[in-house]
């Protein structure tokens, strides 16, 4: 009898090992998360100072912004298409069109 519970006291044993490892495992991945926040906050304050010293602070603009709020965009847009009428692709002579004489292209 104690064969047969010194038998089944092993894998326990064992098993709590396993579940030892396995939280020493999830407090070191913890630890490394609350570091990796730490470095963030680190950064944010430094990139909130230099926000700070430029001066964009509450709702102020940058001159950039300022420049292109401004600046007056204006311009032309063109589009044409010319369609050789003389020569369809038919097997016609090339350049018989008198509109696009150097284009024997019906398209």
């Amino acid at each position: 009898m104690s064969a047969v519970a010194l038998a089944l006291a092993v894998p326990t044993v064992q098993a709590g090992d396993d579940v030892k490892e396995e939280l020493r495992e999830m407090r070191d991945m913890v630890l490394q998360l609350q570091d990796q926040m730490a470095a963030q906050q680190a950064t944010i304050d430094t990139q909130q100072k230099v926000i700070q010293e430029v001066g964009l602070e509450d709702g102020s603009r940058s001159a950039i912004s300022s420049f292109l709020e401004n600046t007056e965009f204006s311009g032309w847009v063109k589009a044409s298409y010319n369609y050789n009428v003389h020569n369809d692709g038919s097997g016609g002579l090339p350049g018989q069109s008198f509109t696009l004489p150097f284009h024997p292209d019906s398209n």
